[in-house]
């Protein structure tokens, strides 16, 4: 009977014991780690949870859902980058054009290795104006990207700004310049061209229910009042001393004979009045040069438009009488107009001029002259 207590008591004794062991080494420091958690273990678990090196960029996004850098931004930061994106791009361009081809004061200076050949461009070259009655109606749906990404809308808004009072545009078109005449800076409007179909254009431009025959409309948007009429540049319709303002973008590489189309322009502009042209030719380089002399054939058959004209020598031949047998001496020794101011851009192929009128008598001597 006390052999069995002791030998239980054996027993008890060695399951105490046996629970009194420690346990695994693996299992007391995660014991320990849970009791204390300021204890180097969650360190090490962090460790784990974040490893290093960090993952590639390519796999981040996918682990952290995070997205790209352009997902992270907000909305008012994407138009900021957007629109500060546009600047640094525009003032690039800017920038670039300007360095290549400075504006200068004088169309002489500007073009100083002018080759006399290249005069023969001027007038010897088919007539294309039957080109713009069949390109008229898809005429401005083919040139606007063209322009938009030349930047010709801001050089027109600017040119065609400038006009003021009663204002001939001659070579007119389509009616592109419309959004640019300012009123009451302007109180009449005369838009000019040979090609009838491109004066229907204009006319649906100003009004869309006018017809192709009107000839006097008013612009909805600012009551300016507008006439219409079809006429060549090279012979106006009109009297000596007539028109504060002329306007030309671009025609001067159309008509048959651009010196006389100058010299209408002045004529017809009252004395102290302005011809504001915007027109392209040769440039400032000789490679470029070349490029326009061998594609303008093929161009002038597609857009009616001789693009690689001298507009230095034209303007300055027109703007400065040459002596003749039919017109007085006093007319031919002294200037009509001069020239105000020339800008180029596009490496030299745009040009931007300004011809103040000088004298009236000299213009009305010369009325019919210029044009025989």
């Amino acid at each position: 009977m006390l052999s069995k207590p002791s030998t239980m008591a054996g027993k008890s004794t060695k399951k105490g014991s046996g629970n009194k062991r420690p346990g695994p080494p693996s299992r007391a420091p995660a014991a320990r780690a849970a009791a204390i958690p300021s204890q180097p273990a969650p360190a090490a678990a962090t460790r784990t949870s974040n490893p290093t090196p960090p993952p590639s960029p390519a796999s981040a996004p996918a682990a952290t859902g995070s997205g790209s850098w352009w997902s992270r931004l907000s909305p008012r930061g994407k138009v900021a980058f957007a629109v500060g994106g546009v600047a640094v791009y525009a003032a690039g361009v800017y920038g670039f054009y300007q360095l290549l081809g400075p504006p200068t004061p004088s169309t002489r200076d500007v073009d100083p290795e002018h080759d006399t050949r290249h005069d023969a461009c001027a007038i010897d070259q088919p007539d294309r104006r039957a080109v713009y009655d069949e390109i008229a109606r898809d005429y401005d749906r083919e040139i606007s990207r063209d322009e938009w990404a030349m930047g010709m809308l801001l050089v027109r808004r600017w040119m065609v700004g400038k006009a003021q009072g009663d204002t001939l545009e001659i070579a007119a078109g389509t009616g592109r310049n419309l959004p640019y005449y300012r009123t009451p800076r302007v109180t009449h409007l005369t838009l000019s061209d040979t090609s009838s179909a491109m004066l229907a254009e204009a006319a649906h431009r100003i009004s869309p229910s006018s017809s192709p025959t009107s000839t006097s409309l008013i612009h909805a948007k600012d009551a300016l009042p507008i006439s219409l009429i079809e006429a060549d540049a090279t012979r106006l319709p009109f009297a000596s001393n007539t028109f504060d303002t002329v306007v030309s973008t671009m025609s001067l590489c159309s008509v048959h004979d651009p010196t006389l189309a100058v010299r209408e322009a002045v004529r017809v502009t009252k004395p102290g009045g302005r011809v504001l042209l915007v027109e392209h030719g040769r440039g400032h380089y000789d490679w470029l040069n070349r490029a326009l002399d061998r594609s303008a054939a093929k161009h002038a058959e597609k857009w009616g438009c001789y693009f690689h004209r001298p507009i230095g020598a034209i303007v300055e031949a027109a703007v400065v009488p040459v002596a003749r047998e039919e017109v007085a001496e006093a007319v031919a020794t002294e200037p009509v107009a001069r020239i105000a101011s020339v800008t180029r851009l596009h490496l030299g192929t745009t040009w931007l001029i300004e011809i103040e009128k000088m004298r009236a008598s000299a213009a009305v001597t010369m009325d019919n002259e210029w044009v025989k």
